[in-house]
């Protein structure tokens, strides 16, 4: 009989066009060799979402993403399964971005700059899995444009 206890809390602010959304568990498994959890994960995104001239729709900000050390099931990509392991820790390491989006009339557009903590931090070990790191950092951008009327 295996029980996990979690307890999370969401918290958002407002104030005019400032916004603070965060969010935080706590998780704890009575058996971590067979359900292994990171003891906390953290998500806060702090952001401006304003209009420019009446017309032009911004969200200008940024998030980041953080979980405590812990043993994260290992995959294994020929039998596509996720098995335990205790070699390799995950977590410990904030991934943060910052981005731009925006919306005028049927256009949309966006400006995304993922993890850029890579390059504030050397040396750091940020893996999404064990041997499986996570992407440096990188500038994605969009568009997209409504042709209905």
């Amino acid at each position: 009989n295996i029980q996990v206890l979690t307890a999370r809390w969401n918290q958002n602010f407002k104030a005019g066009a400032l916004h603070w959304d965060n969010e935080v568990v706590y998780q704890k498994s009575s058996d971590a060799g067979i359900i292994p959890l990171p003891d906390l994960a953290v998500y806060s995104n702090l952001y401006l979402d304003f209009k420019l001239i009446k017309v032009l729709h911004l969200q200008l900000g940024a998030d980041v993403h953080y979980f405590t050390k812990y043993y994260a099931p290992a995959y294994t990509a020929p039998t596509q399964q996720f098995h335990l392991q205790r070699n390799t820790a995950i977590g410990n390491y904030p991934l943060a971005g910052a981005y731009l989006n925006g919306k005028l009339h049927q256009v949309r557009f966006f400006i995304n700059f993922y993890n850029v903590t890579s390059s504030l931090i050397n040396g750091a070990e940020h893996f999404s899995l064990p041997h499986y790191p996570v992407s440096p950092m990188v500038m994605k951008f969009g568009l997209s444009i409504d042709f209905n009327n």
